[in-house]
């Protein structure tokens, strides 16, 4: 597992990257072209990591091919024997009184990332989590999904959706991911 926590230029603070046995699971999205428009915008923003977003915002505000604006920072990286923790203020930089939290622990069995939003009023948030290319997603159970009969996905405090996204494995090339 990797994390990400560095000052960004992406939408990926928190982003995790799951490999198992050497077969990636999570990837990121990778960089289609440098570009100013919509394929450039979704590859920068935080839809596009296996993170969080809150009310359809990004961790900061993108513009323009490679600007930033209210950039927000990781918090410290705390790490104990089976748990890394860390958040960033990213949302709170755009004015949204939330602070993202994750959490990842790990087991003799597998790992479990849990997500805590902090902060006052209702928000509307998205965690999504993008499958290397071919990879099979299949429904255990409600809420839940097996990935390539390794890797089990239980979503637990909101509702979950499989659907596709773009993946780009190197310049100027295109596919679709569960």
């Amino acid at each position: 597992v990797q994390t990400c926590a560095l000052p960004i230029s992406h939408g990926d603070f928190l982003n995790l990257l799951v490999n198992l046995d050497g077969k990636p699971i999570f990837l990121d999205t990778g960089v289609f072209d440098y570009e100013e428009g919509a394929t450039r915008s979704y590859a920068r923003g935080t839809s596009a990591h296996n993170t969080v977003a809150v009310d359809r915002l990004d961790q900061a505000e993108f513009w323009k091919s490679f600007r930033v604006g209210r950039r927000g920072h990781p918090g410290k990286l705390h790490i104990e024997r089976n748990r890394l923790m860390c958040s960033h203020d990213g949302f709170i930089r755009q004015g949204l009184p939330i602070k993202h939290t994750r959490t990842l622990i790990l087991s003799e069995n597998g790992f479990e990332i849990a997500d805590c939003l902090e902060g006052k009023g209702d928000h509307g948030f998205a965690a999504r989590w993008h499958c290397v290319p071919g990879a099979l997603v299949l429904p255990s159970k409600t809420n839940a999904y097996v990935v390539d009969d390794l890797v089990r996905v239980d979503c637990q405090g909101a509702e979950s959706a499989l659907v596709e996204s773009a993946f780009f494995p190197e310049f100027t090339k295109r596919e679709q991911r569960p």
